[in-house]
This record gives C-alpha cells, sequence and structure tokens, in this order.
C-alpha cells in the first residue's frame, strides 16, 4: 500500500540573512511609550513611518537603509522569479524593553494602498514572534496526537521562526503575528516595513 500526503495553499515566508547589517549598530535608547491609537500593548514605534525629524535615528541612515534593504530583497527576488520593480509604502521602527510588546495584528490596509509584502528586519535582540494561521476560524477538528503525526504541519495553530541579529522576513499582509511582552532589560530593536509594486 501506497500513500501522499501533500499540504496544499502553504503560506511563503521568505527569510533573507542581511549583507548590510553591520553597518547598524545602534546604541541603546531610553525606555519609552509611544502608542498609535488602537495599539493595545506597550511599545515605542515610530508608526507609520520614520520622518526626518525623528529623535532617535536619523534621516541619512533611514535612506541609506532602505537602499540596503531594497539591494538585498531584489537579490533574492531575481533568484526566485519575483518581480523587482517595487517601493516602499512606509518603514517605521519599534522598540522594546520589559513588560513592552506588540499585539496581534496583520498589515492589511484598510486605505486605498494594497501591499504585496510586508516586512521586519531584526536589527537588535531578537526575541520571540509569533505568526498564526488564517483559516483557524474554520477548523472544527483536531483529532487526537495530531502534532505526532505525519500531518503535524497541517495542523499547527503558529509559528515562530528561529530569529537572529541581521534577519530580514517578508511575509503576506494578510498573516496576523504578534510579539510576546518581553521578560528581560535589553533593548529589542525591529524595523517594519510595507512594500507596493510599481506600476
Amino acid at each position: 500500500m501506497t500513500h501522499i500526503l501533500t499540504n496544499i495553499f502553504p503560506t511563503p515566508i521568505i527569510q533573507i540573512e542581511f549583507s548590510h547589517h553591520e553597518k547598524y549598530k545602534f546604541s541603546n535608547f531610553p525606555k519609552k511609550n509611544k502608542i498609535p491609537d488602537g495599539w493595545e500593548t506597550p511599545i515605542y514605534t515610530s508608526f507609520p513611518d520614520v520622518t526626518a525629524d525623528d529623535e532617535f535615528i536619523n534621516w541619512e541612515t533611514i535612506c541609506a537603509l532602505k537602499k540596503d534593504l531594497t539591494e538585498d530583497i531584489n537579490k533574492s527576488f531575481i533568484d526566485m522569479d519575483i518581480k523587482t520593480s517595487w517601493r516602499f509604502a512606509n518603514l517605521w521602527y519599534n522598540f522594546y524593553y520589559r513588560n513592552q510588546g506588540q499585539h496581534r495584528h496583520d498589515h492589511v490596509n484598510s486605505l486605498s494602498e494594497s501591499y504585496f509584502w510586508s516586512g521586519i528586519y531584526f536589527n537588535k535582540n531578537p526575541t520571540t514572534i509569533k505568526f498564526y494561521r488564517k483559516d483557524l476560524w474554520s477548523r472544527t477538528q483536531n483529532f487526537p496526537k495530531s502534532e505526532d503525526s505525519a500531518l503535524k504541519e497541517s495542523y499547527f495553530t503558529y509559528w515562530t521562526p528561529d530569529v537572529f541579529e541581521g534577519l530580514i522576513l517578508l511575509f503576506p499582509p494578510y498573516l496576523e503575528h504578534e510579539v510576546p511582552l518581553s521578560t528581560n532589560d535589553d533593548m529589542r530593536l525591529t524595523f517594519s516595513f510595507n512594500m507596493l509594486y510599481r506600476q
């Protein structure tokens, strides 16, 4: 007897090691909270974008970072036959200390623009990030010990990638994710962004 197992409709996650990471070393910023309307957990964020008068990171650094991120992302896209004509819709940073984090959310834009990719650059002291599968609401069964079977990948409810300083993660904007509250005193710094294809 033979059998075939097929996992259909996979979710693409692209992991890139940022070749310019060593250029972007930041000292610790003072612990503060800056929480936009609708956000639920303590955090400091420059969302929805870094501005030219930002209090922690100068504009020249942000421009250089966008250029270097674009270079590495495009190299990966070329390798995978993905269109490289895109631009940043926005880019912002988040930093976290103990008891700071980010609630579960996605990057689906309610405005006129539709993002094709979202991304995170893990710059300093990366900690766990959880990505949640989109179809949880429609699942009605989960057989006993499914996590120990050949079907375990089909029944995962969330995924936590191995993250490291210098990792770029690209993911579909609809994919929900969260950063659990930090349990240590080290500053965690990430840069998040959304991407639009050029017409």
